[in-house]
């Protein structure tokens, strides 16, 4: 809204800069007066703004003080007795203060000694001891040395103390390992909480302290925690033959947890396998429960999916020409990169026409790589089976 340095306003900016402003030499128009003057006080307005104020060379009008002065005494008039009925209805008498001050001396003159009388009674006089009779009386209600002998003989000493009655404790929290009481509740909530719900024993560890030889049988056993080892038929240290003469199951043993050696003379099948796999000795340590196929499609570098400890991968039957490798992924959601896959060609080429390895692990995958190391092209379906060892 501003002229550029050097620049004059033009004529036709100050058309609407000085719309509102009268040019020189004019005057004025009545009809402007009209919008200026519309919130402007009139001479008719002070009227009513005015009436209850006198005008200035006149008095008060006596008729005016009527209301004004209501409530005062007139000049030369006296206030009438009737008035001051109410007026000093609350004021104090003379007479009031005779029992106010009736129990204080007056100015100048002294305490009477008859008032002393009651003032210091049960006090003793200057020079005066107290008398052995009055000793009887002020130490009637305190304790006697004697009775302290008394109130103590029926408490228990500090020193290994023997209880009475029922004595009570403050209940330890659960699972708490201190030298401070345990109370019934304390140790009813210790034995619910370490009893199992029927026939189970879940997340708990059998010592060697469980000689019952009523137990039949264990049910099953959840997160076992075996110290010592398994051998044949016995629990070492832990569950004894010679302990338990009638147990005759075990039930099933569930997430177990060995320390030492375990010794099998029949089969062990696990469905989760040794270390995570699965395992039989029915045929060797094996996968067979828990194995899986897959054949790849469109060419052999095409990437294929199997997620199993152990299985059979048939590569697909494009042409793979002489002295040239292919390499493809296996992605195998149980492999960890700390894992060792073993791989073999089970079927699908002559007897030396190609090398298989394993070239890469990773969490989730592992890489093999085929080569014909033969001078000749083959389109041959290879079968490959491989196993997961687990690592770490």
């Amino acid at each position: 809204g501003y002229a550029r340095t050097g620049r004059s306003v033009q004529y036709a900016d100050t058309s609407s800069m000085l719309s509102g402003y009268t040019k020189s030499g004019q005057s004025v128009k009545y009809a402007d007066t009209s919008a200026m003057l519309a919130n402007r006080l009139k001479s008719t307005d002070t009227t009513s703004m005015l009436g209850g104020y006198a005008r200035t060379g006149r008095s008060v009008q006596y008729a005016d003080t009527s209301s004004m002065l209501n409530g005062y005494a007139k000049s030369g008039q006296s206030v009438k007795y009737a008035d001051t009925s109410s007026m000093l209805a609350s004021r104090l008498k003379s007479s009031d203060t005779t029992s106010m001050l009736g129990g204080y001396a007056r100015t100048g003159r002294s305490v009477q000694y008859a008032d002393t009388s009651s003032m210091l009674n049960g006090y003793a006089k200057s020079g005066q001891s107290v008398k052995y009779a009055d000793t009887s009386a002020m130490l009637a209600n305190r304790l006697k040395i004697s009775d302290t002998a008394t109130m103590l003989s029926v408490k228990a000493p500090l020193l290994s103390p023997a209880f009475t009655g029922i004595p009570t404790a403050p209940t330890a929290a659960a699972k708490t390992n201190n030298t401070q009481l345990a109370t019934t509740a304390y140790a009813d909530a210790a034995v619910l909480a370490a009893t199992p719900a029927g026939t189970s024993l879940t997340g708990s560890t059998l010592a060697s302290n469980i000689t019952n030889s009523s137990l039949t049988s264990l049910g099953v056993l959840a997160n076992l925690s075996v110290t010592n080892g398994i051998s044949a038929n016995t629990v070492n240290a832990t569950l004894t033959k010679a302990d338990q003469p009638n147990v005759t199951s075990l039930g099933t043993l569930t997430s177990l947890s060995v320390a030492g050696d375990v010794s099998v003379t029949g089969s062990v099948t696990a469905t989760d396998g040794v270390n995570a796999s699965a395992a039989s000795t029915a045929g060797g340590i094996g996968y067979n429960s828990n194995g899986g196929s897959v054949t790849q499609t469109n060419n052999k570098s095409r990437s294929v999916t199997i997620n199993a400890f152990s299985g059979q991968i048939t590569t697909h039957n494009a042409r793979l020409n002489g002295y040239t490798d292919v390499s493809f992924v296996v992605n195998n959601s149980v492999v960890k990169s700390t894992d060792v896959p073993f791989i073999v060609i089970a079927s699908g080429g002559s007897t030396g026409r190609y090398t298989i390895q394993v070239d890469a692990v990773t969490n989730g995958s592992f890489t093999i790589t085929l080569q014909n190391i033969t001078g000749s092209a083959y389109n041959d379906n290879i079968v490959i089976n491989f196993v997961i060892f687990k690592g770490n």
